[in-house]
């Protein structure tokens, strides 16, 4: 969050009092994890299907009923070339819904979504060039294949 603006609230006690616990376990002030809960409640009624968990990167937007990040889902439809139906053949499981949703937040949150795809770029290109050993690239083929 770039800037912020002083905002009084009143809680019912019983979730003050569990602000505060999970305030206490990750670290950070009751005030900045509540903003941090609000934006993320804020952005999951803007596009449905998204929720939010805790990854190794901190917090991130996710795809409800898949467990895939939404920047993990948008390398992958960007691989499909956007092509919803194929990517809906290879993996019957999904929804057009999901997709969909994984899209509509990248319009959204497009910096957010680009960085986290920089970083995965970053990371591949180290494990590519041997900084991480105990890390090998396998290439998944799709059914078109």
């Amino acid at each position: 969050m770039a800037t912020s603006t002083p905002l009084s609230i009143r809680l019912p006690k019983p979730v003050a009092d569990e602000l505060v616990r999970l305030a206490k376990l990750s670290g950070r002030p009751p005030a900045s994890l509540a903003a941090r809960l609000i934006d993320e409640s804020l952005r999951m009624r803007t596009v449905p299907g998204i929720y939010f968990k805790d990854t190794l990167r901190g917090r991130s937007a996710a795809i409800m009923g898949m467990g895939l990040q939404v920047w993990q889902m948008c390398d992958l439809i960007e691989s499909y070339d956007g092509d919803f139906d194929r990517i809906l053949a290879d993996f019957p499981n999904w929804t057009r819904r999901q997709l969909e949703a994984a899209i509509h937040y990248r319009e959204l949150f497009t910096d957010e979504i680009e960085a986290a795809q920089e970083q995965n770029r970053i990371t591949a290109r180290r494990i590519g060039a041997g900084e991480y050993p105990w890390i090998r690239m396998v290439e998944v083929p799709t059914a078109g294949e």
